[in-house]
């Protein structure tokens, strides 16, 4: 997720000459984005497990959240931000993905964000506990399409998760900002998530991310089944976005997905509501206070 925030401020606090700041207050902003297992990252944590989500269907089926992070990234050079990546699954299959992520506006002026896509067939509805945020998609998260020309599904789990691999580097991404600035993007080699619902006649699958030069943070989700058909398994892939930049990803040379902007739209504007499957809000502003607490505490906890 690439934030674009053009002529936003938020002011947190007091004014705060730049003249005036401490070293330490400089280097807050760098030592919290490289902080593990820490306050930050147990806000953020603790912010995912406060989405409730369920499906759209007559038995209003909730998700589970999948406790373990599939991913803790960070983007060095755009607002030093952090995130966790999060599932929520259905039987072991992936139906929603989250990323809940810090964004620095300054080196003491940080808020946190959370960024939804459905995975799900169906509609969703998702609600914060704690700040009612509601998020309800109501048409699938993803559409399917064959593989053209991909080899039959191997027999063993080992086999085909090396297809995968080997079929997604049939794949190129890149991603576009406000400024027309373009970005190759790369597939990253290990999945994000694994699983198989034989019940839904899906032998195998696994949701890869391709992220940018800017960091590790997914920017298109990239997800592969084997499903069966009337000429037996067969090799399908969906793409998602989860970013707000324009997005274009093409197979061979061929384009086959991409999310673009209306001219004159602002990305984060754009397409991010409560109905869309893609879902991006602001949460939590954090004052400077907070942000040197966050500080004195990975340092207690290095000790």
């Amino acid at each position: 997720m690439y934030l674009f925030r053009m002529g936003i401020v938020f002011v947190l606090g007091s004014s705060i000459a730049l003249g005036q700041r401490s070293n330490e207050e400089s280097k807050v902003g760098s030592k919290v984005q490289n902080s593990n297992d820490t306050a930050l990252t147990r806000i953020l944590k603790s912010e995912a497990e406060g989405y409730r989500i369920q499906l759209k269907d007559s038995a209003k089926t909730k998700l589970k959240l999948e406790p373990t992070p599939l991913l803790r990234w960070v983007n060095p050079v755009r607002n030093r931000q952090m995130g966790l990546v999060y599932v929520w699954t259905e039987n072991g299959r992936a139906r929603a993905i989250g990323s809940v992520f810090n964004n620095f506006v300054s080196d003491i002026r940080m808020y946190t964000i959370h960024e939804f896509h459905s995975l799900a067939s169906s509609g969703l509805v998702a609600t914060n506990k704690e700040s009612g945020d509601v998020w309800h998609p109501a048409k699938p998260g993803v559409e399917w399409k064959p593989l053209p020309d991909a080899p039959p599904p191997g027999k063993s789990r080992t086999r085909r998760l090396l297809q995968m691999k080997r079929l997604g580097r049939e794949f190129r991404g890149h991603s576009i900002d406000a400024a027309k600035s373009r970005y190759e993007l790369r597939l990253l080699p290990k999945p994000l998530f694994r699983y198989q619902t034989p019940k839904d006649d899906i032998y195998d699958g696994a949701v890869f991310s391709m992220v940018s030069t800017a960091g590790t943070d997914p920017e298109i989700l990239l997800t592969f089944e084997v499903k069966k058909t009337s000429d037996g398994p067969r090799w399908h892939y969906s793409a998602a976005r989860f970013s707000d930049l324009q997005l274009f990803l093409d197979h061979k040379g061929k384009r086959v997905w991409e999310f673009t902007y209306p001219d004159g739209t602002i990305g984060y504007q754009y397409k991010v509501g409560e109905t869309e499957t893609y879902r991006l809000l602001n949460n939590r502003v954090f004052t400077p206070d907070e942000i040197v607490d966050l500080l004195k505490d990975e340092e207690s906890s290095g000790k």
